[in-house]
């Protein structure tokens, strides 16, 4: 068996490439609606799992004073979810394979300048039924603490009930369980090049083919980084 190569994809944080705050994006225009049924908020609450018919208004994203326009615009509004791409991106993107996802054009304004040719990028991937949880390595930690208490998981029914007997030995207490390795014994849904597992591991990774497009596009905004996903295929 031959193991695939997948890198972290996340918003760049360095203040020489994206400027001196993050996220670049902190809040929405002034004027929004936030309680409409077409506010991102709501599309969110209604996206979790299959994308909502309701188009949302993305008429609203304010970048940072300081912050410079880049190709991945970090952003607090919808970073569990999905990113703000440029078009340069969002080409890239369209040429791999993704899970189910959609564009939304998006607005963004800086300096009272609305900035042309952005995207939002929603993606919905839950992969947590193709990982190998018996040579994964999970462990949980409290909030604020580094302490890892490393738990054998073996399956992802096993997970869940770790999960819940957990919440009730701290009733009180946040409480997160992580993945140190996470082990794939099958091609990812027929070899997905960006995708996210979900469940105990909300990183989003990218196949290295696309990694290496990506940096040859010398798009800004984007740190890749070696993940601890290890993907075995025939």
């Amino acid at each position: 068996m031959s193991s695939e190569k997948y890198y972290i994809f996340e918003s760049a944080k360095a203040p020489q490439e994206i400027g001196p705050e993050f996220p670049q994006i902190q809040m929405l225009k002034s004027n929004y609606d936030m309680e409409s049924e077409k506010s991102i908020f709501s599309f969110l609450q209604n996206s979790s799992t299959k994308i909502s018919k309701i188009k949302p208004d993305l008429n609203a994203f304010i970048l940072q004073k300081e912050s410079l326009p880049t190709d991945l615009i970090s952003n607090a509004i919808t970073a569990a979810h999905g990113f703000l791409v440029s078009l340069k991106l969002k080409r890239v993107l369209e040429g791999f394979k993704l899970p189910l996802h959609e564009f939304f054009e998006a607005h963004v304004i800086h300096n009272n300048v609305h900035l042309n040719d952005y995207f939002y990028l929603h993606i919905i991937s839950d992969l947590t039924e193709y990982v190998d949880y018996i040579n994964s390595i999970f462990y949980y930690h409290k909030r604020f603490s580094s302490e890892k208490h490393y738990i054998q998981v073996k399956s992802k029914q096993d997970y869940n009930l770790i999960k819940k007997k957990i919440r009730i030995e701290f009733p009180n207490t946040y409480i997160k369980i992580s993945a140190e390795k996470i082990v794939i014994n099958s091609p990812i849904d027929n070899y997905l090049d960006f995708f996210q597992i979900g469940g105990f591991d909300f990183n989003f990774y990218t196949s290295e083919r696309l990694m290496e497009v990506i940096k040859a596009s010398r798009l800004s905004g984007i740190n890749l980084s070696k993940s601890n996903l290890s993907v075995f295929s025939p």
